[in-house]
């Protein structure tokens, strides 16, 4: 994997962190309701399959980054192009978000939760969940994406120790 794209975003992310006299001064109440938000208007948009919706959400630079469950996605053009795909294919029944935690200053913000998603696919519904950790950032008095990590949860490996544990 090209550690570039992680590098570059991890310094874009380092300076926003330290920028002084942040220009955005924001009011708490209203800066945690609009990041939590954005997971409403996730549901929204997934559930209309609208694609322009979904990516007036992602800040243009830096380049946003995301890795969904099909891999790495660079740049709001490939972004695009994974969406588009994605719904070529599923149709959203329905969108959970729970478990749901952000952590959020001035202008820097994580949501990371738990998700269920029921799609429909080749006639099929299917029930797929997972985690999802967003980072965004604060630019002209909005917020917008910057990081998206959807993943899903995997079976660990036994270890040698629960092997031992679990034998007659």
């Amino acid at each position: 994997m090209n550690a570039r794209p992680i590098l570059t975003v991890c310094a874009a992310l380092l300076a926003l962190l330290f920028l002084p006299g942040c220009p955005e001064p924001g009011d708490p109440a209203a800066d945690l309701a609009a990041v939590t938000g954005v997971l409403d208007q996730i549901a929204t948009a997934l559930k209309a399959a609208d694609v322009e919706a979904i990516m007036a959400l992602y800040e243009d630079e830096p380049a946003p980054t995301g890795y969904f469950v099909a891999g790495e996605m660079t740049g709001k053009d490939t972004i695009r192009q994974g969406w588009e795909t994605f719904f070529a294919h599923n149709k959203v029944i329905a969108i959970e978000f729970s478990d749901v935690h952000n952590k959020l200053d001035r202008h820097l913000a994580a949501i990371y939760c738990l998700w269920t998603m029921t799609v429909e696919s080749g006639g099929a519904q299917r029930t797929l969940s997972g985690r999802l950790t967003s980072v965004l950032g604060k630019h002209e008095g909005r917020w917008y994406i910057h990081h998206d990590h959807v993943s899903r949860p995997f079976t660990m490996p036994i270890t040698p120790t629960e092997s031992a544990e679990k034998a007659p």
